[in-house]
């Protein structure tokens, strides 16, 4: 699972301001990104250099030719499972023509309500979709 949290600084994991996560966070497996840094200071710059590992010049390019990451053409190929949501739209940046391009499982209408609700629903939605998963 990977999950982005965009805008958040990596110190506020922690118990006090995100317990739940942090208990998620210091379970085995949990890999810490603390030492990643962001392609640049907004959301489009941020999770383009992330999934592609480039700088936001080449946003114009690969989403012309919905060229998806290399990384997620390799999760892909290993058999890997996806599942999109987002409390905010995926089409505005165009996330669906480059980061996800290709993807079936991709939720482009963002949940709707309050910031709290949003993150309720997306995680309701996992993990109801987690648990279809593991039964099937």
């Amino acid at each position: 699972m990977l999950i982005v949290l965009d805008t958040l600084r990596h110190d506020m994991l922690n118990s006090e301001v995100m317990p739940n996560l942090f208990r998620y966070a210091n379970q085995p497996g949990w890999i810490n990104a603390s030492e990643h840094i962001s392609g640049g200071n907004s959301t489009k710059a941020g999770v383009f250099s992330l999934f592609y590992g480039l700088p936001v010049t080449y946003w114009d390019a690969f989403t012309a030719s919905q060229t998806p990451p290399v990384l997620m053409e390799t999760l892909e190929a290993q058999d890997y499972r996806f599942k999109v949501l987002s409390s905010a739209t995926l089409v505005s940046p165009a996330f669906d023509r480059n980061v996800f391009a290709g993807l079936e499982n991709v939720s482009l209408e963002p949940a709707q309500g309050s910031p709290w609700e949003r993150d309720r629903q997306i995680t309701e939605s996992w993990l109801a979709w987690s648990e279809e998963e593991s039964r099937g």
